[in-house]
């Protein structure tokens, strides 16, 4: 409700008439959508829906009544982060299961429970600082520019260049191009294919949409690190191991921090390679995402120093993707990162683990990730949900467990029921669904009969349709190499 007021006033005002057509279509990051042929047809109506955690000492369960014209859908996802299981999956008699000693699996894990999680890579549009390692600084170039002199406008500014050799940081000279009451853009000197229409579009989408949407949301204000009261946007071609397009825009929180090779000031920047293809929409959709990614670690110099103990780059690019849609520049119901039956998250669910954040996965990561942030914004919105995950002073996952008033492992099975079946009728349960999103598919599935083996990562989510007229099945769980069986996050959803 708030967005629609905000572009009320923005139509009333006649003030960005052009750019409010970003709402209407997505015209940004989307490659075409090729949607996996089996997943649109899968729809029903909704008889149960049970959750539950399998543990290792006892994994299996008893199906629900299937006579008649009742199915199933099984849904697993490895309680866990950055493991790789293999497991054996079966249908057994419940007789001959039970004989073994084997029975139903429930409750939720304990919060202790929860594993510890490390960072292992960034995405391509956030460098996260990690040391002086990998940072090779072009100090010669510096002291030539500076000999050079700065005309008046013009200043130096440290760019970071991702080679395939590290991080490599030089400086660029740049003029200041336009300045409002909170951003102030300044052009490198070398983008020529820049122009002052550009300039002034992209000034005013983040001074009357970005800057206000995202902190009516919640996402807060920066941390004004050099005291000026302005973001710096800084346009200049950038690179991406040797690609000028492949990277649009990024923050780098080395500008907060007290370095050499620090431009010690709260700053955002764009890819002048991109800017120059004029997609405007594009544009104000990075803008959004990188202006997040300096809100959330401006809130965590904010909070206490042991937040940055913890790996929560997977809620930080999740919360960039929402920002962008709840500026109205991405539809989520539209975005390839989600829904492409090859680089998509629904396209492999399995194999992306909701909390990692792999470089040669990290397109199906921005889908579950962003989903799941969207998830959490359409349920509990009305818990200032947004504003208390980037404040928090705690692990996320704890932080959403106590805003929520459930365990996380829950949240999550509710979310991994929902993207299978928010199209479907009868759903009890509005955790079981979105509620200000139509989703375009639902996620691949397996048909299981008798037997299945199984690679997935801890925290990804395999689902299984299981079509067995029978009123008395178990569904065993082993490993087929002999490795350790994790805690199992399990939704069954039984419709016809």
């Amino acid at each position: 409700m708030r967005i629609h007021k905000k572009l009320m006033l923005l139509v009333w005002m006649g003030i960005l008439t052009v750019s409010l057509s970003g709402c209407l279509a997505w015209l940004g990051e989307l490659s075409p959508i090729n949607i996996n042929p089996n997943t649109p047809g899968l729809t029903g109506s909704v008889v149960d829906i049970d959750t539950f955690i399998v543990y290792p000492h006892n994994p299996g369960f008893e199906l629900p009544d299937l006579s008649g014209d009742r199915k199933a859908i099984v849904a697993l996802s490895p309680i866990g982060n950055r493991e790789n299981y293999k497991l054996s999956i079966s249908l057994d008699k419940f007789s001959t299961a039970n004989a073994a000693g084997q029975s139903q699996n429930s409750g939720q894990i304990g919060l202790d429970e929860a594993e510890d999680l490390s960072v292992k890579s960034s995405s391509n549009d956030y460098f996260a600082y990690t040391g002086d390692a990998g940072m090779i600084k072009s100090e010669e170039q510096a002291e030539l520019m500076n000999l050079q002199g700065l005309q008046a406008g013009e200043r130096l500014f440290w760019v970071c260049k991702k080679t395939y050799s590290g991080n490599v940081y030089s400086q660029v000279t740049a003029y200041e191009a336009k300045t409002g009451p909170r951003m102030q853009i300044y052009v490198d000197v070398n983008a020529v294919d820049v122009n002052s229409t550009q300039v002034d579009k992209i000034l005013a989408e983040f001074e009357i949409r970005i800057y206000d949407l995202l902190k009516d949301y919640g996402f807060g204000v920066p941390y004004d690190k050099d005291g000026d009261g302005k973001v710096t946007l800084l346009i200049t071609p950038l690179t991406y191991y040797g690609s000028p397009i492949d990277l649009i825009g990024y923050f780098d929180e080395t500008n907060y921090k007290d370095l050499s090779y620090s431009n010690n000031q709260d700053m955002i920047y764009l890819n002048a390679n991109v800017l120059a293809q004029n997609q405007m929409t594009k544009i104000y959709s990075n803008i959004a995402h990188e202006f997040q990614h300096l809100l959330f670690y401006s809130a965590k110099l904010q909070a206490s120093s042991s937040r940055f103990a913890y790996d929560d780059l997977w809620i930080n690019e999740g919360l960039s993707v929402l920002a962008s849609t709840l500026t109205c520049y991405l539809q989520l119901n539209n975005d390839w990162r989600i829904y492409d039956q090859n680089r998509g998250y629904f396209a492999n669910p399995a194999r992306d683990g909701l909390r990692d954040w792999e470089y040669d996965r990290e397109y199906s990561n921005y889908g579950s990730a962003g989903l799941f942030a969207y998830y959490l914004y359409d349920h509990y919105d009305n818990l200032d949900i947004i504003s208390k995950i980037i404040h928090a002073d705690r692990k996320i996952e704890d932080e959403i467990s106590r805003v929520v008033g459930v365990s996380f492992d829950e949240i999550v099975q509710n979310w991994m029921t929902a993207n299978m079946i928010d199209r479907f009728a009868n759903i009890p349960d509005d955790d079981y669904r979105y509620l200000k999103l139509s989703l375009a598919s639902a996620p691949v599935y397996k048909k299981l009969s008798l037997l299945d083996t199984l690679q997935i990562r801890g925290g990804g989510v395999q689902y299984y349709l299981i079509d067995e007229e029978d009123t008395d099945l178990w569904f065993n769980i082993s490993s087929y190499d002999g490795s350790s069986i994790p805690s199992i996050n399990v939704s069954v959803i039984t419709f016809r």
